[in-house]
């Protein structure tokens, strides 16, 4: 069995670009969440057999793929949508762009990095919870108009930042 940190380390990397990846060749939402559960479980039961120094996504990308295929013939007595051919084909057109997305993602997180606590937990708030831009200005005794403005169009990240989480008067 794999080490748990590290496992859980690599899976939570990579997660949401195997979830795309299987949506991807799957009909609906539900489907893809299944099968990306029973990946997550082959890619524990099997972490022993990775290849460290090699790329995790590419790896899990083919346990991904067989759990669709072992999920399609599970399926038979529904209609398919796509031959075997078909999906092999859209899975090979699929990685270089999810992998793309990997990398974006990787980027992000360094530059979320590099920002202050306050401004992290700004950028959170706003992007990752399900805080409308009024509650989170009043949370932050900020004045609407003064986010609102902050989110729309200011030059710099660095600029619209800053502002955030400086009190409304001062911003010039």
């Amino acid at each position: 069995m794999p080490e748990d940190n590290h496992f859980t380390k690599l899976y939570s990397e990579h997660e949401h670009g195997l979830h795309v990846f299987i949506f991807s060749l799957l009909p609906n939402k539900a489907m893809a969440e299944e099968v990306t559960q029973e990946t997550m479980v082959k890619l524990w039961e099997n972490m022993d057999k990775y290849d460290a120094s090699r790329p995790f996504f590419p790896w899990a990308c083919r346990f991904a793929y067989r759990q669709v295929l072992m999920h399609r013939r599970n399926e038979a007595n529904r209609r398919r949508l796509f031959c075997n051919t078909t999906l092999e084909l859209l899975a090979e057109e699929k990685r270089p762009g999810i992998e793309w997305e990997e990398s974006r993602l990787a980027a992000l997180r360094e530059c979320l990095q590099s920002l202050t606590d306050q401004q992290r937990f700004l950028i959170r708030q706003r992007y990752n919870t399900d805080v409308t831009l009024v509650e989170l200005a009043e949370s932050l005794g900020q004045k609407v108009t003064c986010l609102s403005a902050c989110s729309s169009g200011w030059a710099s990240k660095q600029s619209v930042l800053e502002a955030a989480t400086r009190p409304c008067e001062d911003w010039s």
